[in-house]
């Protein structure tokens, strides 16, 4: 058997149907690798199990918050597994994506690229994101969307900012960037950041009491390295960030096609696999029709 050179490596905690259906998709062409949330009632041990039997490498070992640290611990988790058998390139999704190329799409963009495929601001330069990481959130493992801990975490913003307690770097890395957590790696990059993450504890300390530091974390050790000029500074993932079918981000209906198909996507997120059923169809019809 050819050994694949590429791995998708997902993250989930919901919409089994779904997450089987994506998985026997991508199967087929990419190896896949799967962290389900602990705390999933969705995706429990006999789904788990479901995945492994046809090909999926499947794992459970952090709870996840919206907004902690243990998702960017998830996606390390899989970097490690996944990297022992050196694919050229991992691509890092969510259970609620959806591919919009065909293979062949794929092996023709990354057959000769070496590119860093994430998008990346400077956290400095903008006012909220400033604050995300310059003062310490003090639930690191706690939804901070709920209404007691958004509380809590405002009082001690409001402390902090009284006493003038105020972060100049994480870890010691005073450029700071920021970006979305979800894009593509090739191995050499990957190596990297799980280096880097093993030798500096103290960063990833600092990591954990910053406001979701999935979106720091590449970004940051990244272009503060050697890899700096090989960022594409593009995600190459389409998304709605306002209000659309119930969710934001905004759940993706066949309205999206055009846009998607016209511009420069590998995956897009969000899908639900009632809302999205027309589109996640179109997709599928494209990668078949184009293998």
């Amino acid at each position: 058997m050819e050994k694949k050179i590429h791995a998708v490596l997902i993250t989930a905690y919901k919409n089994f149907q779904y997450l089987e259906f994506l998985s026997r998709w991508l199967i087929k062409d990419f190896d896949v690798y799967i962290h389900v949330d602990q705390k999933s009632t969705a995706i429990g041990h006999s789904e788990r199990s479901k995945l492994e039997k046809f090909g999926c490498y499947v794992i459970s070992n952090y709870n996840i918050c919206w907004g902690g640290v243990n998702h960017l611990y998830a996606v390390l988790n899989l970097l490690r597994v996944a990297s022992v058998k050196e694919y050229k390139y991992y691509h890092l999704i969510s259970g609620e994506d959806v591919l919009v190329n065909s293979y062949a799409q794929v092996q023709e963009r990354f057959s000769g690229s070496d590119k860093i495929y994430i998008s990346c601001h400077d956290a400095a330069n903008d006012p909220v994101w400033n604050v995300r990481y310059r003062y310490w959130y003090i639930f690191k493992n706690r939804d901070t969307r709920t209404r007691i801990y958004r509380q809590m975490n405002q009082l001690s913003l409001g402390l902090q900012k009284l006493f003038h307690v105020k972060r100049r770097s994480i870890g010691g890395e005073e450029r700071i960037y920021k970006g979305y957590l979800y894009g593509d790696l090739p191995h050499d990059a990957v190596q990297y950041v799980l280096r880097y993450a093993e030798e500096n504890p103290r960063f990833m300390k600092d990591l954990e009491y910053t406001y979701i530091p999935e979106e720091f974390f590449f970004q940051t050790v990244l272009i503060n390295s050697h890899f700096r000029d090989r960022i594409a500074y593009n995600c190459l993932r389409y998304s709605i960030w306002e209000y659309k079918n119930g969710s934001i981000p905004g759940y993706l209906d066949e309205s999206d096609w055009p846009l998607i198909q016209s511009g420069d996507y590998l995956f897009a997120r969000k899908v639900d696999y009632q809302v999205s059923k027309t589109l996640i169809s179109m997709a599928k019809k494209h990668y078949d029709a184009n293998r």
